[in-house]
């Protein structure tokens, strides 16, 4: 694939068609990737940067469609937005549920993931959120190109919103490279799918609050996970079995990293396969290790309540989630990555100050 992307990161047309295969796997094969392929969990998370085109002024923000199908009976759905405000530090979060009740049965579910290419929606308070694969005048699909629409509001009530057209400039690769073909182990479940892609440009608005402006972005990252059964069946209620991280990294010389661990709590935290970091270069070659090291030199902990939403819970009491107090959440502020084999130190620092809350 390296060949068909410019030295300069340009697209071509190359690698941007349908259908396009990654490997041999045949739950790689794009557009249908992008879909509904009959997994119990499906997750599509896109984030990025904007900058607003009259007033300079740069947002962050992401986005998420969660499905789950458990045991393909109960559905078990979310769907957040999320803005920060680069300049200030200020950030607003929105999640929105379609979460299973007491004596209720549903007639329909809020979100829909279609089957053969990406068309995912949430039905949100006030309208619809979706992210979509754009189409031609003719109808037809344009491949790995998207648009996207997210509302939410924030814990102040101001609305947030993103229209956006998102392109990428580098084709989908399989988290582990090679070595692993896009499958790994989440939540103790091995046969999860990965895949992730890097070097996404955006064009469109955002709203907050009374700030509206049309951007344009960069730094944009796709990445979806899906696992044949719900990912939370090898769990416990407590969710102390299993212990997992993930951070994306984006270097000026256009490499892109997606760093992933995995980790059996009920083992001394020892790493399971795949754990490591895979690497997009600045032409769309990929290459992936296993000799990463994280260490963590410092911290913040959070005294504030933390909400349990345990899928799990909900499936045995059928009950809304309950509310843990007086819980302790520690934050990791700063952190080298060691790559021995890319010969790469990161350290990555918290762009959030330390007086405002996480």
């Amino acid at each position: 694939m390296a060949e068909d992307i410019a030295a300069d990161g340009s697209e071509h047309e190359g690698w941007k068609r349908y259908p396009l295969t990654l490997g041999n796997d045949p739950e790689l094969v794009f557009p249908q990737a992008e879909g509904d392929q009959g997994a119990e969990s499906n997750t599509y998370y896109v984030a990025g940067r904007l900058r607003g085109r009259s007033s300079g002024h740069q947002w962050a923000f992401f986005a998420i469609f969660t499905f789950n199908d458990v045991w393909h009976r109960l559905r078990a759905d979310f769907h957040t937005l999320a803005l920060f405000d680069l300049d200030s530090g200020a950030y607003g979060t929105s999640t929105q549920f379609d979460f299973p009740r007491l004596l209720r049965r549903r007639r329909s579910h809020r979100l829909s993931v279609a089957r053969g290419h990406l068309d995912v929606s949430f039905q949100v308070d006030g309208g619809e959120s979706y992210w979509r694969t754009r189409r031609d005048p003719s109808g037809a699909l344009q491949p790995f190109a998207y648009e996207l629409r997210a509302l939410g509001v924030d814990a102040d009530g101001r609305a947030m919103r993103v229209d956006l057209e998102m392109d990428s400039r580098k084709p989908p690769l399989p988290v582990g490279g090679k070595e692993y073909g896009g499958v790994k182990t989440c939540m103790g479940q091995y046969g999860t799918h990965s895949y992730f892609q890097s070097d996404v440009r955006f064009s469109g608005a955002l709203t907050w609050g009374d700030v509206h402006e049309e951007v344009d972005g960069d730094c944009g990252w796709i990445d979806r996970q899906w696992a044949p059964r719900y990912l939370g069946v090898h769990t416990d209620l407590a969710n102390t079995r299993y212990r997992h991280e993930w951070r994306e990294i984006h270097l000026e010389n256009g490499i892109e990293m997606s760093v992933w661990t995995h980790y059996d709590r009920r083992r001394a935290n020892r790493l399971i396969p795949f754990s490591g970091v895979t690497a997009a270069g600045p032409n769309g070659e990929t290459d992936s290790i296993t000799d990463s090291a994280i260490e963590r030199l410092s911290f913040v902990r959070d005294p504030g309540e933390v909400t349990v939403l345990q899928i799990v819970q909900l499936l045995e009491e059928a009950l809304d989630p309950p509310r843990v107090g007086a819980a302790v959440d520690a934050v990791d502020r700063r952190h080298p990555l060691a790559l021995q084999q890319l010969r790469h130190l990161l350290v990555g620092e918290d762009h959030q100050p330390l007086d405002q809350p996480v």
